[in-house]
């Protein structure tokens, strides 16, 4: 069995294969690098708010 008459590896479609998994990484559900820290940014803020009420 030749793997290259069977769609398997060569050396010509071995790029692709990497290529494939980089964009598979990213599900389109994950939130986006930005979406992320506005939100450790308001929770921050919520904590030290009520960090200062308890405090009081």
């Amino acid at each position: 069995m030749n793997p290259a008459k069977n769609g398997g590896i060569t050396l010509e479609n071995a790029p692709d294969l990497f290529e494939s998994k980089k964009k598979a990484g990213k599900q389109s559900g994950e939130p986006s690098t930005g979406e992320l820290y506005r939100e450790i940014g308001r929770l921050t803020v919520e904590r030290d708010f009520l960090s200062r009420k308890l405090d009081q």
